[in-house]
Formats: structure tokens, sequence, C-alpha cells
């Protein structure tokens, strides 16, 4: 049977390397991130060097690998997630492996706080965003991860290190990206009905920089069609935030979620939304691009993610994801197919003096499907001075299983 193809893109329309000279030696310091109370794994917990722009983020298991230039081991690292105290720790008094990091759930009584109308708190980091968000180009070194899984298998898994030139949040333009290092492996053959590929891959990372790129969610013209609520009051990073929950008031607008607004400042810190129940099948539809004739396919479920963190004063973009679940519905077929996909991306490093825009021939093209291109990018010394966000245990076995099939074919 001919191969068929279907390309995702996100309605959302919804990061750089500073090359280190061979010399630098790094420490890579690796652990897991729990709960104090409950002892569960933390995911996608802030992992950074205390004043400096270099960090990661934990897994969906709570584990993290950070690589530490050698310079810098006389360092703290910091442990910060939002709804928890952070905790902080000189580098050289962590062990390489295996340390075990708790974090303290905070709780805050609301009464403590003069608490303001969540319209208006909105409203006001939204006005204060100039003073609070990059003026100047940024220079990125960023980690991306793409993942899809058919039903219970993983069918591709693609990671690369990417050099991102960022425009600052007033400049008109587009941001540019360059892969530098890149790896595939994938578990599907040419033969297979049906292929899933993701259009677009780490460009849907930085419009979901949604400060900057507010379409339906935080334009000001937006906000009367939505319902706000000050739900809660948490910490992150020892600063207060103000958790405000929306909803839409009809079917016209797609999203529900939480925006995180740190209390002084009223940054923008994190921002957590997904397509409502009640209309991802319908809307979710508008993502899905050259459907084979003879699937159905209806969308279970979309989600984002994005988080800030704090340096110098200024918020800057530190992670993002994205999360899509697909069920695939074939006529005169017995068996169906859910597809699940996790994109995600974190900014492992920083540069903010001298930065200059990438020449022409450089940059990646804007609907890239990087599952395609990651594999041009592949080198022996892969990852070797790079930190990643580290492979949980099913991506792992996956790699292992995978690559076991190669070697027998």
């Amino acid at each position: 049977m001919k191969k068929q193809l279907f390309l995702l893109c996100f309605l959302v329309c919804i990061g750089a390397i500073h090359f280190v000279n061979a010399q630098t030696e790094f420490v890579e310091i690796t652990g897991v991130v729990l709960d104090e109370e409950s002892k569960k794994p933390i995911q996608a917990c802030n992992v950074f060097i205390r004043n400096r722009d270099i960090g990661t983020v934990a897994n969906s298991n709570g584990e993290f690998s950070i690589k530490i230039p050698s310079d810098l081991m006389d360092r703290n690292l910091v442990f910060s997630n939002i709804g928890y105290e952070s905790f902080e720790s000189s580098i050289l008094s962590l062990q390489e492996k295996d340390n075990e990091i708790r974090l303290k759930p905070t709780i805050i009584i609301m009464e403590e706080l003069v608490v303001r109308e969540a319209n208006n708190i909105l409203k006001t980091a939204l006005a204060r965003i100039p003073e609070n968000y990059p003026i100047n180009p940024e220079l990125l070194t960023t980690f991306y991860r793409e993942v899809i899984k058919k039903n219970n298998g993983y069918v591709d898994i693609s990671q690369g290190v990417l050099e991102v030139f960022k425009l600052p949040i007033q400049k008109q333009g587009r941001d540019q990206i360059k892969i530098n290092k890149g790896f595939r492996s994938k578990d599907y053959k040419a033969q297979d009905t049906l292929v899933f590929k993701l259009m677009g891959g780490p460009y849907t990372m930085l419009l979901l920089d949604i400060v900057k790129n507010p379409g339906h969610l935080l334009a000001r013209d937006i906000l009367e069609y939505y319902d706000y609520e000050l739900s809660d009051i948490l910490t992150l990073d020892g600063k207060r935030h103000f958790e405000i929950s929306f909803k839409p008031k009809d079917k016209l607008l797609l999203y529900t979620g939480k925006i995180y607004i740190e209390e002084k400042t009223l940054a923008i810190s994190e921002i957590k939304f997904g397509y409502a129940d009640d209309v991802v099948k319908e809307a979710g539809k508008t993502l899905i691009k050259d459907k084979p004739r003879l699937a159905k396919l209806t969308p279970l479920q979309v989600s984002y993610e994005v988080k800030y963190r704090e340096f110098k004063g200024r918020w800057y973009l530190y992670y993002a994801k994205n999360e899509l679940k697909i069920k695939c519905n074939w006529r005169k077929k017995l068996f169906n197919s859910t597809f699940h996909s996790v994109s995600e991306m974190v900014i492992t490093d920083r540069y903010l003096m001298g930065v200059q825009p990438f020449e022409k021939n450089e940059i990646a093209k804007s609907q890239l499907v990087f599952s395609e291109e990651a594999a041009k990018y592949y080198d022996g010394s892969f990852w070797e001075n790079y930190t990643i966000i580290k492979p949980e245990d099913d991506i792992r076995n996956a790699l292992e299983k995978i690559k076991s099939k190669k070697e027998k074919q």
C-alpha cells in the first residue's frame, strides 16, 4: 500500500550554541527531584546555576542532568518549581551522581495579601511587559526533543542542540534557528500506511512564547471573552505568585488554563493551557494536514506549557512544551491507533552581548519537519559537552529496543 502522510501544524502557529573551547572541562551533576512529603517526582523542575543563565529542567520522572563548566564549580545550583520552597546548594557539596533533592511544598494563606481582582492583575501584567522582558536580542543554546508514540510503543525519537537568534518582545520579525547537533531513532518502515510528522518542530516552541506572541490567549482585545479567577497564591524561587485560572465564556475561544504572575513585578512567569474539553475534538481538527482519505482522526488532547525565568531584573523564555494525542480510526479495519507526541525545548545557556542574526544559508526553514533533519547533524561526540533534558526510563528503553531491532536487520 502506498505510504500516506499527515502533517500536524499547531494552532498557536503556533534554542544557540556558544562554541566552547575544546579544552573546556565539564562536570556532570545528576539526580532526582522529589516532593518532600509525597516522595513523588517533580517534573519539569527548574535546575540552574545561581547568577548565571545556565540550566535545564527535570524530566517527568524528576530526574535531571546538568553539565557544569569547571570554572563555575564554586557557584550554587538552584532547584525551583511553582508551589515549592526552592532548594539551593553549593555545587561542590553535591555528588556527581544520584543526588536526591527534596522540595518542600509551600502554603500561603490568601488573606495575608491584599488580593486584587484577577482581571486587573492580568491587565497590569500585560501593561508591564516592556519593563519586565528583554529589550535586546538574545543568542540561545537550547536542547530540543520530540517523541512520538503509536499506541504503547515509541516509533520516533528525535533531539538536537540548536542555536537560536531571538528578537526582543517589542521587535517585529521572526526568530531564527540553526541546527547544530542532531539525532534520530525511528521504528517504522516505508510501507507503513500512516506516518505521523510534526510540522514546525522547534519553531513551534518559540511561538509558544505567549508573552511575545499573545495570539488568541493574551491579546488585550481578547481578555473580555475569558473568565478569570484568582485561584491560588504560590511561590517560585522564593517569590510569591498569583495563580490565575481562566476559561472561555463561549466556544468561539479554545483555551483553558492557568497563568502565574509574580506578585511584586507582575511579570508572567509561567503559563499552562490547552484546548478546553468541550472543543478539543472539533477545534483540534484544524491541526491536521494531509489526512489520509480512509482515516478518521480525532484529537483527544492538545496542551501547552511555557516557563520564564528571572535574570538580572528581566524575565526570559526558559522552557516550552506541547503535548498532542490523536486517535486514528481506519475504515474497514478492526484495529485502530492512538498517536501521542511530546515536544519540549529548554534554554540551557544564554548570551546577551554582541548578538547578531545568522547567515541566510544557516537558518532552518520555518516549516521544517525536525525528525527528517536531525539525522543529518549527528556526529560521534554527540552531547559531549551539552546539557540535555534527561530521557525518561521508557524513552531509554525504547532507544535500546529500536537499536536492537536495527542490529538484527
